[in-house]
């Protein structure tokens, strides 16, 4: 005795037992291996979703048919910013790139007078090491000995002087004053003399020491100068260089977004992405959701699988690889396919026989099994119900 799938099917499934009823042929669903999924799934275009217009009922579909045409509140105004987002993006890099320009010249110039006072630095201390300090001791040193000379020439003077008044008669009043005179300028000289030799030992002591210092000082400042003004380019281009990056990856993020937006607009009609069946539609012109949203199904109707609940004694005729015969019928019963046809059979092949547990049968406890059949017939569709024919091929088996 048979019993109905929908009864066989339950009891499997849970272990639990119960009485069949009238008996009816064995059968199953059919079960597309693949399916594709019609959904509306935007990157950009948000809001609520309208259908417009639906242009197929569920049923076959080729790849690429509208399925349904949509709208998006907004839509327009989101397009306006993106479009708005790209004009201000190349413009903040224009802009940008115009400042990295000047900043960099700026820099440049700056960097040059550093530059050229560290030249100065480095030549005025040459100067000052290979002449400038020799002739700044070497003039105070020849100031002291010419003050001497001329001293010296001065007490000569004074000598002649006083010999040739001793021998001539010359009024005493004028030979007071011309020889005091003398005296005075000597005096005056030798004061010189010392004032020169304080400032002799002066500029050796302390001036030519302190300019020493004062060259190394300018020296090291115009270098220490030089590598602020280098270090503040590096920091500048480093600055202005992140500034044209990040105003480069805004535009590119706009434009990404504008790809995307026109893709979303492109998506706004649904098609189906292959060939097949479509199922689970369910929209209407009017209809709203938001998104994302999962329209319908389209089922590769070439392979596919079917399970059936048997008893032993039609699973000790099954075995994995052997062929069987199988029918189909839709939901309603008519024994002919989606196109009109009638459905003859078709061959299937078993891959799996699974213990599935016992049934309570007039009073009997039996054994029931899981059998997985495999087909391929582009006739069938997904949740079309399938049954044994009444004389099914086993391999040879009865």
């Amino acid at each position: 005795m048979k019993l109905p799938s929908a009864v066989v099917f339950g009891l499997v499934l849970s272990g639990m037992s119960a009485f069949a009823t009238e008996p009816s042929p064995v059968t199953g669903v059919y079960e597309a291996d693949t399916a594709s999924t019609v959904q509306w799934k935007p990157k950009v275009l948000t809001g609520q979703v309208t259908v417009a217009k639906v242009f197929v009922k569920n049923g076959p579909i080729k790849a690429g048919d509208a399925v349904a045409e949509l709208t998006v509140e907004n839509q327009d105004e989101t397009i306006s910013s993106t479009q708005r987002a790209i004009v201000q993006a190349q413009r903040a890099l224009d802009e940008a790139k115009e400042d990295a320009d000047a900043q960099v010249k700026s820099g440049a110039l700056e960097l040059e007078k550093a530059q050229a006072e560290a030249d100065k630095g480095v030549e005025a201390k040459r100067y000052w090491r290979d002449l400038g300090r020799a002739d700044r001791l070497t003039e105070a040193r020849q100031a002291v000995e010419g003050k001497k000379a001329v001293i010296k020439d001065k007490e000569e003077e004074l000598r002649q002087l006083e010999a040739m008044y001793k021998q001539a008669r010359i009024d005493g009043n004028t030979q007071e004053l011309v020889i005091n005179r003398e005296r005075r300028q000597l005096r005056m000289e030798c004061d010189n003399l010392e004032i020169l030799k304080h400032r002799t030992d002066q500029a050796v002591r302390w001036d030519i020491p302190y300019q020493d210092a004062s060259i190394v000082r300018d020296e090291t400042a115009a270098k220490q100068q030089l590598d602020a003004a280098k270090r503040k380019l590096a920091r500048d281009k480093a600055k202005c260089d992140d500034a044209v990056k990040n105003a480069e990856t805004a535009l590119k993020q706009a434009q990404k977004k504008k790809k995307d937006l026109d893709a979303d607009l492109t998506a706004l009609t649904l098609s189906a992405p292959t060939a097949g069946v479509l199922d689970g539609l369910s929209l209407k012109a009017g209809d709203t959701f938001v998104a994302p949203k999962e329209v319908a199904k389209v089922f590769a109707t070439a392979k596919g699988t079917v399970k059936f609940n048997v008893y032993q004694e039609q699973a000790n005729r099954l075995s994995p690889g052997d062929t069987v015969h199988l029918k189909a019928v839709f939901e309603g019963g008519e024994k002919v396919d989606f196109l009109g046809n009638l459905l003859k059979e078709f061959d299937g092949q078993v891959v799996e026989v699974a213990w599935a547990g016992r049934l309570l049968s007039d009073a009997a406890v039996v054994p029931a099994f899981a059998v997985t059949i495999a087909c391929e017939d582009a006739r069938l569709r997904p949740g079309m119900k399938v049954f044994f024919s009444e004389n099914p091929k086993t391999g040879g088996k009865k």
